[in-house]
């Protein structure tokens, strides 16, 4: 969860990770009394602070700026404001963040970004890849693993009744390391699972990282 002390907390990817859901994970932690509120990017043309001001509930008011109404309504609260895709407009993550948490002692941001939002009291939590199996660990070692027990989980949600088993473990480990242990990836490749045999989903990213190599090797 958010600590009392920081304003600001921005996760950080190696590479490609889930971090709405770490978002939302971190919204539930929050007291029953706090809000939490999330405003993801939407429409290329569409400002963040007007994200905001619908998630809260709040209307542009004649004559008043919009900035200002959000502010105003947030300076009253106790709440997390999650922000998410910032590193697309950076800018105006950056500009928006740092005017509401100078205006509100009791607000905190958690902001989802692959670079720094670069304001005062910013702390940055690395969102690392998952732990999977080492080579030499048994299937029931391997099953538990953080990245096996995803992909398993999110394969049962597309297709009742899949088990990772002694028999198809190693196929998802295999899938899992070539994903490089990324919450999305893994998760998005599990999906497939309701339509296509594991062999097949690993057939297919084999397929496209071989493809990938070549273009590098190309290049």
């Amino acid at each position: 969860c958010v600590q009392p002390w920081c304003r600001s907390v921005r996760p950080r990817s190696w590479r490609r990770c889930s971090f709405s859901k770490v978002g939302y994970g971190a919204g539930r932690c929050q007291s029953r009394t706090d809000r939490m509120t999330q405003a993801s990017s939407g429409p290329p043309r569409r400002s963040r602070r007007s994200a905001v001001a619908d998630a809260l509930g709040v209307r542009a008011e004649p004559g008043v700026r919009l900035a200002d109404t959000v502010t105003a309504a947030l300076a009253r609260r106790k709440a997390l404001l999650i922000l998410d895709n910032c590193e697309h407009l950076l800018p105006a993550c950056r500009s928006l963040a740092e005017t509401l948490v100078t205006a509100s002692a009791e607000l905190r941001v958690l902001a989802a970004s692959r670079q720094n939002l670069g304001i005062s009291g910013e702390a940055i939590f690395p969102l690392l890849p998952l732990p999977g199996p080492g080579p030499d660990d048994p299937w029931e070692r391997a099953a538990a693993s953080a990245a096996v027990w995803l992909f398993g989980a999110r394969a049962a949600s597309s297709r009742p009744g899949f088990r990772v088993t002694e028999a198809n473990v190693g196929l998802v480990r295999h899938i899992c390391h070539r994903l490089d242990g990324m919450p999305l990836a893994i998760e998005l490749a599990a999906s497939l699972a309701a339509t296509l045999a594991l062999r097949d989903i690993a057939d297919r990213l084999d397929h496209q990282f071989r493809l990938l190599d070549a273009r590098d090797t190309a290049s």
